[in-house]
């Protein structure tokens, strides 16, 4: 059972509501749900597996009064390992993701703070229990021009027992469909490299993960060629699906820190 506890020394004006979405529902509903009834200027979001700092809202309060569209949030790992973003928080936040790599494609929706109407027509895939934002966050981005990071505002405990490292991965083919079809969505645009690599990504753990490997191995070997082309991926990547491909796949355990 994970507990929320709201932070005490909220700014002047501004007040937390706790919504209990009832029975299993998955991440997207919840997160449906909190849009939803939503009335405030930016929506924020964190996870049971993560930790805010005592200052996370107060500091995302000051950001927002100068407008920006969109407030870009850093976190650290329980290992220490810091995800900041080398960005200064110049250019159009669109092209500063499509440029650097994987950054921000992956299932981050917390990691930005946006304003609200920057989401209406938009909702969070309710099939998936892990990656519900997979398409959504690009199409959130995309209507984004100015924008300010503030630095870390997040733990995420990584082996908390969340979705992404537990059984969900190994039962479902939410995360590699998401994938697939996200990767099709941008084709033909500055993000199609990066989307195509998640996608190859999610394959490779789909298969990793034991759960849907024929599906895996099928959408690896339609688009063999292009992932052995594909500029995002790395080497290693490029390494896991050739192994999973040959049905060799078991060599990935020992080599599993080298990715």
């Amino acid at each position: 059972m994970h507990r929320f506890r709201i932070p005490e020394n909220l700014p002047e004006g501004l007040s937390v509501d706790l919504v209990v979405v009832k029975g299993m529902a998955p991440v997207g509903k919840a997160r449906n749900e909190g849009l939803r009834r939503s009335t405030g200027d930016y929506v924020a979001w964190v996870d049971a597996d993560d930790d805010v700092t005592e200052d996370w809202l107060p500091r995302i309060a000051a950001a927002a009064k100068d407008g920006v569209d969109c407030i870009v949030l850093d976190f650290v790992e329980d290992n220490g390992r810091k995800h900041v973003w080398n960005e200064s928080g110049s250019g159009i936040l669109h092209d500063v993701i499509a440029n650097s790599r994987l950054s921000g494609l992956s299932s981050e929706c917390w990691r930005f703070v946006c304003r609200r109407e920057l989401w209406n027509g938009l909702s969070f895939d309710e099939r998936c229990s892990v990656a519900e934002d997979y398409r959504l966050i690009p199409e959130v981005i995309s209507r984004v021009k100015t924008w300010r990071r503030i630095g870390v505002c997040y733990k995420y405990h990584s082996t908390s027992g969340s979705l992404i490292r537990g059984a969900d991965y190994a039962t479902s083919l939410d995360r590699l469909v998401a994938g697939a079809e996200r990767a099709e969505r941008w084709r033909g645009t500055e993000w199609e490299d990066a989307a195509f690599a998640e996608a190859v990504h999610e394959a490779g753990w789909m298969n990793e993960w034991n759960g849907v490997k024929q599906e895996s191995r099928d959408f690896l070997s339609k688009n063999f060629r292009r992932a052995m082309l594909c500029a995002e991926l790395t080497w290693w990547w490029k390494i896991k699906v050739v192994l999973i491909l040959l049905r060799c796949e078991w060599l990935l355990k020992p080599l599993y820190w080298f990715g």
